[in-house]
Formats: C-alpha cells, structure tokens, sequence
C-alpha cells in the first residue's frame, strides 16, 4: 500500500503521463483517483479494490503485455517477494522504452506480513535490480504526508535521527523513492 508521500512524488514527476499506466499492489489504490481519466490499470497477486488484473508477476508467463506502459507504478511491493530478481526483470520487461517505473520501498520498517516479508533496499540495490532503467530523483520520506526529503544519488540516511520509544532509541520508518526511465 502506497504512503501519502508516493501520491505528492507521482504529482511533481508524472503528472504529464498520458498512459497507458500500470499499478502493481493496487488494493484500495490512491493512483486510481489521480488517473481517473487515463488508461489506468491495477493488478495485484489477489483480488481487491481497485484491482483490475489478478496475477503474480514473478511469473515471466504472466498475461500483462510487454514494452506497454508509459508508467508502471510499484509502491511497498517488492519487499513481499522472496524473489525480487525475477520480480524486478519482469517488472523492466513491462515498461516501455522511454516509459517510467516509481518506485517506492521501505528502507526501515517493521515486519508487515502480505503474503510475507523477506527484503528491504537501498538505491543502490534498486539500481542494481532494474539494470535497464535510468535512474533520477532520489528521495527519503516517512509514513507521515509531506516528509518527501530528496538527495543526490550517494545520499545517506540521516544517521543521526532516532526516534524514542519507551526509554529506547530506534530509527524512525523510512521509505525510498526513486524514478526509472527504461533505456
């Protein structure tokens, strides 16, 4: 499920894509709304709101067509997979050239089960999972609307934030975001 910042960050860097679009986990898709007048379509691996196609795209043979969408959409998705590399190959195979992928993840998060949760990513591991794409606009945010902060592409994470909870220091939630152009 997409944060509030996800939505702000497609606003400022994609507001001009004319579609088709793709979301990948589009249960109760805040995207939707936003593309109300574009070919927009949702899948997700079961079925919900606002998904349109059920399937499992670490399934090379899944039906969605190839080198199709001007924008694929993937938010808090790829965490879920135990196998991102086929996932992230798959993914690359439906942008077309030139078309863009947002990509959102957790960077630091809690365990959160949907079907499980096996990875969390740098930018630099994103890069290295969707080789095909040119990668720009860097950001972090937390779960909290208007946390979008970017950096340049060797940004580190704030080291010194903590957060407090009950006496003891942890590090705050953190996402990433990133923008890809297929090459």
């Amino acid at each position: 499920m997409a944060s509030p910042n996800d939505l702000l960050y497609v606003e400022k860097f994609c507001s001009n894509i004319n579609g088709p679009i793709l979301e990948i986990g589009s249960i109760n898709s805040q995207f939707k709304k936003y593309f109300i007048d574009k070919d927009f379509t949702g899948t997700n691996i079961e079925p919900g709101d606002d998904v349109d196609i059920v399937c499992d795209l670490t399934n090379k043979n899944n039906t969605l067509p190839k080198n199709y969408y001007e924008l694929v959409i993937c938010c808090s998705v790829l965490e879920h997979t135990p196998t991102p590399w086929i996932m992230a190959d798959v993914i690359s195979e439906l942008v077309k050239p030139g078309g863009k992928l947002y990509f959102s993840s957790p960077w630091v998060w809690k365990y959160h089960k949907y079907p499980d949760d096996y990875y969390r990513y740098s930018f630099k591991a994103i890069e290295f999972l969707f080789p095909k794409l040119k990668w720009s606009n860097y950001a972090y945010s937390s779960e909290l609307k208007d946390t979008l902060t970017f950096v340049d592409k060797d940004g580190l994470f704030d080291k010194g934030r903590v957060e407090i909870v009950n006496g003891k220091k942890y590090l705050p939630y953190s996402l990433i975001s990133m923008l890809g152009t297929k090459i």
